[in-house]
């Protein structure tokens, strides 16, 4: 087994998860090397659309399935056997796996219930099993699912209100699992919806889908649905939105806290299949922080943030410009996070002008 990388090692992978290495270059390069291999047979093409997060997603997806379904263990042990299969590729493979097998492995619910859905799905089509025990069993796990799923929204309120674990300038780390009902019932004031003219209380704004209520209002007979939630931070009082739009190559979302003028306080950004190193960077620290002191009001008058390659404030002093500044090699996923603020901050305007 080749020195070069040490990633996978025991002493490496103490304590940590493979989701944990969605960032290291030497993980991503044996991941891509496997995923381009004969023995999973994607294309450039198909990598190209795949962010660090789908990386692990399908490398963890792949061992769960070798664990837990006998073809697929012996399709492995035949490909590592397979003289015809170069030897590089062979050692990401065998690094692949130890890092899999050396990890504290991720929590059974952890990433929306992936590790549970593979495990279910390679012991289903597993000739040793029964698939319609497991699926019985999934459905039962449902609320666990979508109890995680309510964690993951408000460790993100939380975030882009300044609720976090960061301890380095270059952090990005939510509100543990195990604490964030807690932190968010402490730092969350208050949930409204915003309905037309219509403004109520509803402890559970954060469970509408904003994507949905989009789709809904195509219809002309329907009035869409806008979840804000109120918190206070330091004696602040901030407000909380909920965005959605799209990206180079799928969804990107986020959560955005204002004050009462509409000045950014903080945000939260992520996204589902940009490209690692490129427009997955906006869900790293340094590119939302520059949003932090922008504001959405001129005058008054509704004005987004553009995210610009012509900005001549790289380190972001000027906070009257509306401009930040863009990911190099990441223009397509820039506009669109500018054109999703503007898509659905906008929304919020005459709520907000009613509190001035």
């Amino acid at each position: 087994m080749s020195n070069a990388f040490s990633y996978y090692t025991a002493e490496n992978m103490q304590d940590k998860k493979v989701s944990d290495l969605t960032a290291n270059a030497d993980f991503l390069k044996d991941g891509i090397t496997f995923l381009k291999s004969n023995r999973k047979g994607y294309t450039d093409e198909d990598i190209s659309k795949m962010s660090g997060d789908d990386v692990v997603s399908e490398v963890l997806e792949h061992f769960r399935y070798q664990v837990s379904n006998e073809v697929t263990m012996a399709k492995d042990v035949y490909y590592m056997k397979d003289d015809s299969v170069d030897m590089s590729e062979k050692q990401s493979f065998g690094r692949l796996m130890f890092a899999f097998d050396n990890s504290k492995g991720e929590g059974l619910f952890d990433r929306g219930g992936e590790a549970f859905f593979d495990y279910a799905k390679g012991g289903g089509s597993a000739p040793s099993t029964y698939g319609s025990i497991l699926a019985g069993f999934a459905s039962g796990l449902k609320p666990k699912i979508k109890e995680n799923e309510r964690f993951e929204k408000q460790q993100n309120i939380l975030y882009a209100m300044g609720v976090n674990e960061n301890e380095g300038p270059n952090d990005a780390t939510f509100v543990s699992t195990d604490k964030v009902e807690a932190e968010f019932n402490k730092y969350i004031t208050k949930q409204l919806v915003i309905q037309g003219d219509e403004v109520t209380e509803n402890d559970e704004a954060y469970l509408i889908d904003i994507k949905k209520e989009e789709t809904k209002a195509k219809d002309p007979d329907y009035t869409r649905r806008l979840p804000l939630f109120v918190g206070e931070i330091e004696g602040k009082e901030v407000y909380v939105i909920p965005v959605r739009g799209k990206g180079l190559w799928d969804a990107i979302w986020g959560f955005v806290a204002v004050d009462k003028s509409m000045t950014i306080q903080g945000v939260y950004y992520d996204h589902k299949g940009e490209t690692p190193g490129l427009g997955a960077e906006i869900k790293q620290r340094y590119f939302m922080d520059d949003f932090t002191g922008e504001s959405f009001l001129n005058g008054g008058a509704f004005e987004g943030i553009e995210v610009s390659k012509g900005n001549n404030d790289p380190t972001n002093i000027d906070k009257d410009d509306n401009e930040v500044d863009a990911l190099a090699g990441a223009t397509i996923t820039g506009d669109g996070v500018a054109a999703m603020l503007r898509k659905d901050v906008r929304l919020y305007v005459p709520y907000f002008k009613s509190l001035n």
